[in-house]
Parts: C-alpha cells; structure tokens; sequence
C-alpha cells in the first residue's frame, strides 16, 4: 500500500473523528517502510469497523428504546416526545439505559394516575 492510498484511506474515513484523522496523518508522514505503512492501514480499518459497530449499536438500541417508549399505554403523547428528545441527545449506550429506565418509571407513575381510561395530571 503507497502513502498516497492511506493518505486517501484516511480522508474518507466516516466514522473518525477530524482530531483523529490528524493523529493519523501524522503517523503516516512517520511511516518509512511497507510495512509501517501497512501496519498503520490496519490500525485505521480496525479503529473505522470499531466506530462503526457503536454507532451501529447505539442506533439500534435508540431504535428500540423509542419503539417501546411509544408502545407505553398511560403517558401522554406531550410526556412521550419528551422521553424520546431526551433520548436522541444521549451520547452513550448507558446513557440512553438511564434515560429509558426514568421513562419506564415515570410510565409507571402514569399508570398510577389514571381514572377509568383518564390520565390525571398533578400539577407541582
């Protein structure tokens, strides 16, 4: 592999952040033989798949965190979108799990408040 490969390698990483992109080219201008060269392009495809494969989890875990939030029977629509914004903002996996987690609960006090089909609302 030529420098100008992983150089392009590199430029149209999806995943990588700008800061790393940067680590990288400097690694590559670095690099003095094929095999550094080579070793460096799979450090960079490794780093790409391992990005690509949160980004992949988080998205499916978002999904389906909205998918039950909007499968829940006794919060309003307004306290729904709410949960659900709260949600799409999270940086995390585990982050997304506590947001659920309050949905959930706040799901339950919902329940808790209802009257023949009604959703009493407290006010604070």
């Amino acid at each position: 592999m030529s420098p100008k490969e992983v150089q392009s390698k590199i430029e149209s990483l999806k995943y990588t952040t700008d800061e790393t992109k940067t680590i990288y080219l400097q690694q590559l201008a670095q690099c003095n033989s094929s095999s550094e060269l080579q070793e460096l392009a799979k450090v960079i495809e490794a780093g790409e798949q391992q990005l690509f494969e949160i980004q992949n989890t988080m998205f499916e875990t978002l999904e389906s965190y909205i998918w039950r939030i909007n499968m829940f029977k006794y919060m309003p629509l307004f306290d729904k979108t709410h949960w659900i914004e709260k949600l799409i903002a999270c940086d995390f996996v585990e982050e997304m799990a506590e947001v659920y987690s309050k949905a959930v609960n706040a799901e339950k006090e919902a329940k808790e408040n209802t009257n023949g089909g009604w959703t009493i609302l407290k006010e604070d």
